[in-house]
C-alpha cells in the first residue's frame, strides 16, 4: 500500500469505479433524507458523508491505493447482508441464516479487525513514515475521517449481535427499524 508515496497516474477504469462509488454514497445520502428515518439515521448519514469525503479527498491527494483498500473492506460484507434479506423474503430459512452468519463474520473481520489495522498503517506507517515527512493537513483529515467510522462500525455490530440474539430466540426484526413504523406497516399490509 505504501510502496510509493502517491499514485499520481490512475487508470481510467479505476477512476471511473472510484467516482461511481462516490456517487453511490452521494445518492445514499439523498435517499436517507427521502426515506423513513431509522434509529441509526445519524450514524448512517455520518457514515455516508464521511465515505464521500474519504473517496474524494483520497483521490484528490493521490492516495487511491489506500482508498481502494478501505472501499473494498466496506463493501465485502454487503452481498451477504443483501443475500440474507433476499433469502428472508423468499422464506428460504437455512440459506438466510447461513448468509447472516457469513455477513456477521465478514463484517466483524473487515470492519472491526482489519480496518483499524489500515488506519494504524495510514497514521504510523503511511507516506510520512516511509518518505520521512510529516503528514499534510489533508492526510490528517483522511486519518481522522477513517477513525470516525470505527465507533459507527462498533454500533452497527452491536445491532447485528442483537439481531443474532433475536434470531436464536426466533424473533427476527431489523434492529434499526422503529417498532411503531413496523407495526403500522405490517397492519396496513394485513388490511390490504
Amino acid at each position: 500500500m505504501w510502496k510509493y508515496d502517491r499514485q499520481y497516474t490512475v487508470p481510467a477504469e479505476f477512476k471511473a469505479l472510484y467516482f461511481l462509488e462516490a456517487s453511490w454514497y452521494l445518492v445514499g445520502v439523498v435517499s436517507l433524507f427521502l426515506d423513513a428515518k431509522r434509529k441509526d439515521f445519524v450514524e448512517m448519514t455520518t457514515h455516508h458523508l464521511c465515505t464521500v469525503l474519504l473517496l474524494l479527498l483520497s483521490f484528490q491527494q493521490s492516495h487511491c491505493r489506500v482508498g481502494a483498500v478501505v472501499w473494498i473492506l466496506h463493501n465485502l460484507s454487503d452481498p451477504f447482508l443483501q443475500g440474507t434479506k433476499l433469502f428472508m423474503y423468499l422464506n428460504a430459512e437455512p440459506w438466510s441464516t447461513l448468509s447472516f452468519v457469513v455477513f456477521m463474520l465478514v463484517f466483524m473481520g473487515t470492519r472491526l479487525l482489519y480496518y483499524p489495522c489500515v488506519i494504524y498503517s495510514c497514521h504510523f506507517r503511511g507516506p510520512g513514515y516511509f518518505f520521512n515527512r510529516d503528514h499534510s493537513v489533508p492526510e490528517h483529515t483522511l486519518v481522522g475521517a477513517l477513525t470516525l467510522l470505527i465507533p459507527i462500525h462498533m454500533y452497527w455490530f452491536f445491532l447485528i449481535i442483537k439481531v443474532a440474539e433475536r434470531a436464536i430466540r426466533g424473533n427476527i426484526k431489523d434492529e434499526r427499524s422503529d417498532s411503531d413504523d413496523d407495526d403500522d406497516h405490517s397492519s396496513s399490509k394485513k388490511k390490504q
